[in-house]
């Protein structure tokens, strides 16, 4: 499986005048983030190692991609707002939450002026600081797909991607400590709740822009902290790139924990590589002082160790969803009737069994996952009553009917279309293709499996000119608490991109898109998830992916570490897990 992205808790919004019910809902929420639920204890000082198995990726804020990176720079950046272990979504650069004008065109927020950078930069973080991390993500040099998914709707955007301006018109930084931000259409909450993300961690114009400046910026090589730890450069004063297997985090000078939650109990931690999952988990679980990275528990550990070990198996609750995409572009993929056909005929409990069975989650019936609003609005478990997506062992007579509906007589193609599947060459993938590549099979379709290294395979999925028919390590977490950061990432022909492309499947259906758009305006929290409900109920029908599973990620630590959970990333918690 691909890795996921992240899965965010309610963040506080508040308006200047709003209706009753969104009142209530605000002053609910806010009763929630304010109170402090518990305390987290742990041991002070030591040495941490966290286990991977593949590269850490990018780790540019704007450019960063798999969770694993992301819970690393969550330990080394601070944003608007921050989730905190036992509380959701909290101020953390923000003095507190968001101001939404009435038509949900304008967000002001005030930032703590007593936040400082790492040197060489070593001043307090300000507005424009924040202003220019936003900026940035849509510099040619840098073209994040954060800032395309999230933040296309402030003013001036598009004029500093053509490069007719050097900065965006809809941010406004009166004062050092005052951000506001103004957008063309009515999608404040969205965006306020994107505040979590790397993205909008706060960059030094003054130093950042030199790296920014050339043909693709290598700011990432070069990162400022402003949270408890910071990346330890080389002996050359760079950090490691994207293919680097190993890093090191170390204390941040420049911090001041009385300005913030994370409690930092480590001294220091350092990513380690190991071959596999099944012996980087070994070494994780017999081992002292680790915690798994970037990778899951397999079926084998879990099968092998959950009863011995259980308590150093944490399955982490979230809303990730597996699934296989399939290509709307491609013939005969490009008929919605065939692709039902193809999630008709495939074995979905198979697939979960070969994750790790019914312990690390459910079979999805929809896209909307369990704990975000519209998921009951939306059928709940049982979904909206598709029947292509009602069999987890699969209907091949339904399938073969779906195919003569398609125009196929026999109920098997009968065309010359030869398919490709894509994935990651490991032990779980292997299974999954198989189960995919019977479904095809049993309709007449051929298709080749390709199984490759997870940078080679990543960048064909998402490379537009290079999709295939068949992606089958789709996975992904929702960003924030709210069906926007799950349906028009994976699903909006607005989002497509030529690189970086969250929509592998390539949809761009007007009706869904439409339903999207509706969805993204509606405020009301009852009728936003109403408003979800229905684009999930379009985008299901049209079949763009199969479905695999509604996930929990199954974690592991060695038996020396009180390891914290960061739901939000379905990933170890590093700025609050300590040593026992």
């Amino acid at each position: 499986m691909s890795e996921p992205r992240p899965a965010r808790r309610p963040l506080v919004i508040a308006a200047s005048a709003t209706a009753a019910l969104v009142v209530v809902t605000v002053l609910a929420i806010v009763g929630v983030v304010l109170s402090r639920l518990h305390e987290i204890s742990g041991v002070r000082g030591g040495h941490l190692t966290v286990v991977a198995i593949r590269p850490i990726g990018e780790v540019d804020p704007a450019r960063v991609i798999t969770p694993f990176a992301i819970s690393l720079l969550s330990d080394t950046l601070r944003t608007p707002y921050a989730f905190e272990p036992g509380r959701g979504i909290v101020p953390d650069l923000a003095l507190g939450p968001p101001q939404i004008s009435d038509d949900s065109t304008q967000i002001e927020l005030t930032l703590r002026p007593d936040v400082r950078f790492a040197p060489p930069v070593d001043r307090v973080v300000t507005s424009d600081d924040v202003a220019y991390a936003l900026e940035r993500g849509f510099l040619p040099s840098v073209d994040s797909r954060i800032a395309t998914i999230y933040f296309r709707s402030i003013r001036g955007v598009q004029a500093i991607r053509n490069g007719r301006a050097d900065t965006i018109s809809g941010l406004q930084t009166p004062d050092d400590d005052t951000l506001v931000i103004e957008l063309k259409r009515p999608v404040a909450r969205s965006v306020a709740q994107a505040l979590t993300l790397t993205l909008a961690a706060p960059v030094p114009r003054e130093y950042a822009a030199r790296y920014d400046q050339r043909p693709t910026s290598t700011y990432g090589r070069h990162l400022i902290a402003t949270g408890p730890y910071r990346f330890d450069p080389g002996a050359d004063g760079q950090l490691p790139g994207p293919d680097a297997h190993s890093l090191d985090l170390v204390r941040n000078p420049a911090w001041d924990p009385e300005t913030d939650f994370r409690p930092a109990f480590l001294d220091s931690i350092s990513v380690v590589p190991a071959r596999n999952e099944d012996r980087a988990g070994e070494q994780v679980l017999n081992g002292h002082d680790s915690v798994s990275g970037d990778f899951a528990a397999s079926r084998h550990l879990l099968e092998t160790a959950k009863a011995k070990l259980g308590d150093q198996i944490r399955l982490a609750q979230s809303s990730a969803t597996a699934y296989v995409t399939l290509n709307t572009e491609v013939p005969p993929l490009d008929d919605v009737l065939v692709r039902r056909a193809v999630t008709a005929a495939f074995n979905s409990a198979g697939a979960r069994a070969a994750a790790g069975g019914a312990v690390v989650g459910r079979i999805p019936t929809h896209w909307i996952p369990p704990g975000v609003p519209g998921f009951e609005e939306a059928g709940g478990n049982a979904g909206p009553g598709f029947d292509f997506l009602a069999d987890p062992d699969g209907n091949l007579a339904l399938a073969r009917d779906y195919m003569r509906q398609a125009g196929y007589p026999t109920g098997r193609y009968n065309g010359a279309a030869s398919l490709e599947a894509v994935g990651v060459d490991r032990p779980y993938t292997r299974e999954l293709a198989g189960s995919v590549q019977r479904a095809f099979d049993s309709l007449g379709i051929e298709i080749e499996r390709r199984l490759i290294g997870p940078k080679r395979s990543d960048q064909l999925c998402t490379t537009r000119a290079t999709t295939p028919a068949v992606c089958l390590n789709g996975y992904w977490l929702n960003d924030f608490d709210d069906a926007d950061s799950v349906l028009p990432p994976l699903f909006s022909g607005a989002v497509i991109r030529d690189r970086a492309n969250t929509n592998v499947s390539l949809l761009d259906d007007p009706s869904a898109n439409l339903a999207m758009e509706d969805a993204n305006e509606t405020t009301g929290a009852a009728d936003r998830a109403e408003a979800w409900a229905e684009a999930d109920l379009a985008i299901t029908g049209l079949a763009p992916a199969i479905p695999i599973l509604w996930y929990r990620y199954p974690l592991l630590r060695s038996n020396d570490v009180k390891g914290i959970v960061d739901e939000a990333l379905a990933e170890w918690d590093l700025s609050f897990t300590s040593l026992r």
